[in-house]
């Protein structure tokens, strides 16, 4: 998929989400928080953008 902001390919990892009246899961906020944190580390992918969709979260992360 190409994320029309940039035309860039990403990878995308989507989060279903079990019960959306509890909102996004805790261990999803993590890893969204960590990625975000260490974007810089040139061993980690990078997270592009992070968005609902429908009744899941969907992360954005560059395709190596």
């Amino acid at each position: 998929p190409v994320p029309p902001q940039t035309g860039e390919l990403v990878a995308l990892k989507k989060v279903p989400l079990r019960r959306p009246e509890d909102g996004v899961p805790p261990q999803t906020l993590r890893e969204i928080k960590a990625l975000r944190e260490i974007e810089a580390h040139p061993h980690v992918i990078r997270l592009r953008a992070a968005f609902a969709q429908g009744p899941a979260v969907v992360l954005a992360l560059e395709l190596l």
